[in-house]
């Protein structure tokens, strides 16, 4: 009975990994357009050689700060079990809320009862 919750499970991580990378991906993307608008801004104003560094050190805190933004999104909006089961049952309705009672029976199985 439980390795349905194994494979949701496995799926949420698989799920979190692809927003982490794709937090990763923006920060990237981030630091290569502050670079590229740096580089306009000293076409159309040079920048002085003293000034360099805090401006190229501005570029990497914004776009260190997009990348923890978003990764620490992806951390907190990640599917719990019900959640997943939810979205699997919309996308298959011949389930008919089969998958979701299942998860609702083995979570509550987890919990210790009070006696």
């Amino acid at each position: 009975m439980a390795n349905f919750v194994r494979r949701l499970r496995r799926e949420s991580r698989i799920m979190i990994f692809a927003q982490s990378l794709g937090a990763i991906i923006s920060g990237f993307l981030a630091w290569s357009g502050f670079l590229i608008l740096l580089d306009l801004y000293d076409a159309f104003s040079p920048i002085q050689e003293t000034e360099v560094s805090s401006w190229i050190f501005g570029a990497v805190t914004v776009s260190l700060f997009c990348f923890l933004a978003l990764f620490i999104r992806a951390w907190i909006s990640r599917p719990g079990s019900v959640q997943l089961a939810r979205q699997v049952e919309s996308a298959n309705p011949e389930l008919r809320d089969l998958l979701n009672s299942a998860v609702e029976i083995e979570e509550k199985r987890k919990k210790p009862g009070l006696m």
